[in-house]
């Protein structure tokens, strides 16, 4: 996540990325870094990977709203936002708990 944000940001700064772009670069880190959080969710439940990862996406979506109404206004455009994390969470604990089967 650190490096990520570095070089996106290092890009910005040098003009290398369009200041509309940025937003699909967060974004991408996002959905990424909870895919690599499902991943290892999914590798340290013994079963249901899905329902774990279900319920660790409702806690980070919770956590996401209370930290949105504390910054700013809330916007049901964020919701929009929060749908592909937390598909992201579902999936990678599903394929976390894939992995540990087959390794």
């Amino acid at each position: 996540l650190l490096i990520t944000t570095f070089l996106i940001n290092l890009l910005y700064y040098n003009d290398f990325i369009i200041s509309n772009s940025i937003n699909y670069f967060k974004m991408i880190t996002a959905i990424i870094c909870s895919l690599i959080g499902g991943i290892s969710l999914g590798k340290n439940v013994p079963n249901k990977a899905y329902l774990h990862g279900l319920i660790y996406s409702l806690i980070a979506i919770f956590l996401m709203i209370i930290i949105s109404l504390i910054v700013n206004k809330f916007s049901y455009k964020n919701f929009f936002y929060y749908i592909p994390i937390s598909l992201a969470i579902i999936l990678g604990s599903t394929i976390g708990i894939n992995k540990k089967k087959v390794s």
